[in-house]
């Protein structure tokens, strides 16, 4: 027995150099940003998501080392210098000029995607648009460029502002361009442009005491990675002296913060992945062109609109008016070909169920994200489309979280089960019966019986725990349609079922669960 017990261990010991080799034969994806790994979790999860759309999953078929600069922009030549010593395939920039150029300056051979938000050819990263040239490709916000209808909508929200001020960053490539771009904004309303500099934390609250002793009205917040990284203490500063504030992505509104236009962060960080993937693949940058975001979201958060003292009388009229036609989180009172509203954007609702998770690990702060999802039921009917049959769709998959939209036939029911995690349903259309089971003590089979029920109808958002067994039923003549989030990976837990008849236990049978669907549907289509 002691023989084979030692030859086992002699032959485990010597696997652990051929898995070590094995993952070093994969293909190395240098990473580098000027964010924090904290402000960066929902985009990294956008970028995973697009690179694993391209067919690359990390610890299978790639390998990735991630390097932070923290907001601290002179860290980031030593990060390039340090990340193109090794055999990498690719280098992702993220966050920015500084990053991108960082980047640029320490290998002229590695294949670069960056992510920035001005003119990369402006910037020296590429000879043109459509053909990049040398080693670098990417994506490019064009957020300079919008400093001035950023100008023009706070403008429009806070008419009596004659002077507005805009808050930049010095050590930003781009922050001339952007000045340039507000200023004009300004003089054609003929307003006055108050520009306040900051590159350290320290440096903020004084810039809004004179933001107050300037009499300015309004705040433009520039589009830069050190201010991503210091979003909430901008917000708060603004909401303590009173400020309406504009800035250049959602996540601003979402926190809290007045309002936002620009492109989809998430959504870039996500091409950023499939991009990347090109580059593995082969293909050479000379034929990735630079890409740019076709679609801008104006995002208003109306809480903080309607609730905030600084706006009140004919503009609070205003944006009543459009609360009342459009029923969503954002405004829209303008040219619909200006301002494209965002209903209900998938890869921010992912991206704030990553970010929930990494916050707390249970189902509270997950619940919160679709609770939120759900109480605008025709937001999430339009971001995922008016059901037709019944289904699962899988909307994201990872080892710790996995997100589906579940629709459910007229009168089907799917047998008792357990999730072996935690799970949060929310309901956007139709009605959801839940019926909790419990085991028999000492009963044979791990045999079953009925402890509670649940009926959860259009916006309910419930949480289940790990050890919930339940039953699902949908009692009404029409489809109904869920959004289910559950704390791990869904389809790779070990789980079990219990027969309908006999409420004996047995082992989770995917594919037979899946055919429900299927059978439900023939039903359905013959009604």
């Amino acid at each position: 027995m002691r023989g084979r017990e030692f030859i086992t261990l002699v032959g485990g010991v010597a696997a652990w150099p051929l898995v070590a080799r094995a993952q070093q034969s994969l293909p190395l994806i240098g990473y580098m940003t000027s964010r924090s790994s904290k402000d960066s979790e929902p985009h990294t999860a956008a970028f995973l998501r697009g690179l694993g759309e391209a067919g690359y999953v990390p610890g299978q078929n790639v390998r990735i080392e991630y390097r932070w600069a923290d907001g601290h922009y002179e860290r980031l030549p030593d990060i390039a210098a340090e990340l193109a010593k090794l055999p990498l395939a690719a280098l992702v920039a993220a966050g920015g000029e500084p990053s991108a150029i960082a980047a640029k300056s320490a290998t002229a051979i590695v294949p670069i995607i960056f992510l920035i938000g001005g003119d990369p050819v402006r910037a020296g990263l590429t000879a043109s648009l459509n053909r990049p040239g040398a080693n670098a490709t990417g994506i490019s916000f064009v957020t300079a460029e919008l400093g001035g209808k950023r100008v023009n909508l706070i403008a429009e929200l806070v008419p009596n502002a004659a002077t507005i001020a805009l808050l930049v960053n010095p050590k930003m490539a781009e922050t001339g361009a952007h000045i340039q771009s507000a200023r004009a904004g300004a003089d054609a309303l003929g307003r006055r442009l108050l520009v306040l500099h900051a590159s350290i934390s320290a440096e903020l609250a004084p810039n809004f005491d004179s933001i107050v002793k300037d009499g300015a009205g309004a705040l433009v917040v520039q589009n830069d990675p050190f201010f991503d990284s210091q979003r909430d203490r901008l917000i708060a500063l603004a909401a303590q002296y009173s400020v309406p504030a504009i800035y250049h992505i959602r996540e601003y509104p979402a926190a809290g913060g007045l309002m936002s236009y620009g492109a989809s962060l998430l959504d870039t960080y996500r091409q950023v992945g499939a991009m990347t993937g090109q580059v593995l693949k082969g293909e050479h940058l000379q034929d990735i062109p630079v890409l740019q975001p076709t679609r801008f979201e104006l995002v208003i958060n109306l809480k903080t609109a309607i609730g905030s003292e600084i706006l009140t009388g004919s503009i609070s009229l205003r944006l009543h008016k459009c609360i009342g036609r459009i029923k969503a989180p954002a405004l829209d009172c303008g040219n619909p070909a200006e301002r494209e509203v965002t209903m209900f954007d998938l890869d921010t609702f992912i991206g704030d169920c990553r970010a929930a998770l990494a916050a707390d690990p249970s189902h509270r702060s997950v619940r919160e994200v679709v609770a939120r999802a759900v109480s605008d039921a025709s937001a999430v009917l339009t971001g995922l489309g008016e059901p037709k049959r019944a289904t699962v769709q899988k909307l994201y998959h990872s080892n710790d979280l996995t997100i589906l939209n579940v629709i459910w036939a007229p009168r089907m029911t799917i047998m008792p089960h357990n999730h072996q995690m935690w799970a949060v349903i929310g309901i956007y259309i139709g009605r959801e019966d839940n019926i909790f089971w419990r085991r028999l003590p000492g009963a044979e089979g791990g045999k079953l019986e009925a402890a509670g029920a649940k009926a959860l109808c259009e916006k309910d958002a419930e949480p289940l725990g790990n050890n919930i067994i339940h039953s699902v039923t949908n009692p009404i003549g029409r489809l109904t349609g869920a959004i289910h989030v559950y704390g791990g990976d869904f389809f790779g837990a070990e789980r079990s079922e219990w027969d309908p008849e006999t409420l004996k236990e047995g082992r989770y049978d995917v594919e037979k669960n899946m055919r429900l669907f299927d059978e439900a549907n023939a039903i359905y289509r013959t009604r």
